[in-house]
């Protein structure tokens, strides 16, 4: 008896699933879906985020829009819109997050080492240090 071969036919369901893909990402822009509620949009227009035109795929700037309203002809998917932010805003924004995390790092230390010599009692000398894995 001959065995029956099967094949996956191109086009299933899963390939036709709606993904959130971009077909060309453009040249010195992060790319990210964005929430499409008014105020998230405005929040992300304040900090430098440009929507992303649907034809051309690159970044256009928002007229005057700060509301937080979509314009038409930006990349929408859902209720997610496509925003970009230009490569050197992104770069001073890790910068920023990188020391923020330091200076709450370093003041964790700092406590721990406090809360260490005032537990072990004025004459206790405290060997060691603190160390916090990432």
């Amino acid at each position: 008896m001959a065995e029956k071969k099967t094949t996956k036919k191109k086009g299933t369901a899963f390939q036709k699933r709606d993904r959130l893909s971009v077909a060309k990402k453009p040249e010195n822009f992060r790319l990210r879906w964005c929430d499409r509620d008014e105020v998230n949009i405005a929040n992300r227009l304040e900090d430098g985020w440009v929507f992303v035109d649907k034809t051309k795929g690159i970044p256009v700037e928002a007229d005057e829009q700060l509301d937080g309203s979509v314009p038409d002809g930006v990349h929408v998917r859902r209720e997610l819109v496509l925003m970009a932010l230009p490569e050197e805003l992104g770069k001073e924004r890790d910068a920023m997050i990188a020391a923020d995390a330091s200076r709450q790092v370093e003041g964790i230390k700092r406590k721990a080492q406090a809360n260490m010599a005032q537990n072990a009692g004025p004459d206790a000398t405290v060997y060691g240090s603190v160390k916090i894995i990432e």
